[in-house]
């Protein structure tokens, strides 16, 4: 608004004309004692006075920029919404016949389809349980530590079991701030503490207990599906944490009827298949 107008709310305007008259004063007691000061007198309100209005302008400018973006995304994230719930409609109600229909076009076995179906069910089903029990387990470690530094636990633990299911920032959006209360309030031992604490035992242990869990529903080496996590999250994004394991599982399983099937069909000699 101040932008717009071509100048600033009054008590601003106001606080310049006061800070003009203090520079006056001090140069005039500095000259009383034979200090020459010409650059306090030389102020210039107006110069000043620009300087605010471009910053309220740039200011007015990234917040609506901010508003617009923030408006935009959320409509985005409400027609998302919607077109999860519709499509999710759909999938409850006519599931079975589209699954029926898969299996009838589909050139595998019955018994193979089962299977994979199967392997990708639990893998998806491990992914969406692992994360709700690591952010559990993340909360709990979370807590211990912040009792041992003195902070109130149990609150702290909760919202770092919630703060744990956010992408990116995880646990860190926390214990981050709360180490650097720690060290500012000049205790720099349980900052130091809590930091070693929540970055060793919190923030690393979500990628080896969702491997662990997932390795539990899936029958896959944690080696495996802990590089398919690293690889879902470069290739994808956070759906990574799905996609990898999920498309190493199909990879996976889909090798294995290979080779069944290839064995069968064998020649007994041990010559190669035709």
């Amino acid at each position: 608004a101040a932008a717009a107008a071509g100048s600033l709310p009054a008590p601003v305007e106001l606080g310049l004309a006061r800070l003009h008259e203090l520079s006056v004063w001090v140069t005039r007691t500095l000259a009383d004692f034979g200090i020459d000061a010409p650059d306090l007198a030389d102020f210039d309100p107006a110069s000043l006075r620009g300087t605010l209005l471009g910053a309220a302008r740039q200011a007015g400018e990234t917040v609506l920029h901010g508003i617009t973006a923030g408006v935009g995304n959320a409509v985005y994230l409400f027609g998302h919404f919607l077109l999860m719930l519709f499509i999710l409609y759909f999938l409850l109600r006519d599931g079975r016949q589209m699954m029926a229909f898969v299996k009838r076009v589909s050139p595998l076995a019955h018994a193979q389809e089962d299977r994979l179906l199967t392997a990708l069910r639990g893998v998806a089903r491990s992914v969406f349980m692992g994360g709700v029990l690591v952010a559990v387990f993340q909360g709990v470690i979370g807590a211990v530590g912040f009792a041992l530094v003195g902070l109130p636990a149990l609150f702290w633990g909760f919202a770092m079991s919630f703060a744990a299911m956010i992408p990116v920032v995880g646990t860190a959006l926390i214990w981050a701030p709360a180490t650097a209360y720690l060290y500012l309030s000049g205790e720099s031992w349980r900052a130091v503490f809590l930091l070693g604490w929540c970055a060793v035992l919190v923030s690393s242990s979500d990628g080896l207990l969702r491997a662990w869990f997932m390795k539990e529903g899936a029958g896959i080496p944690m080696l495996y599906l802990f590089l398919a996590i690293l690889g879902g999250l470069n290739m994808f994004g956070i759906l990574g944490l799905l996609y990898g394991p999920l498309l190493l599982t199909f990879a996976m399983v889909a090798l294995t009827m290979y080779a069944e099937v290839a064995a069968e069909i064998a020649p007994k000699g041990g010559g190669a298949v035709r």
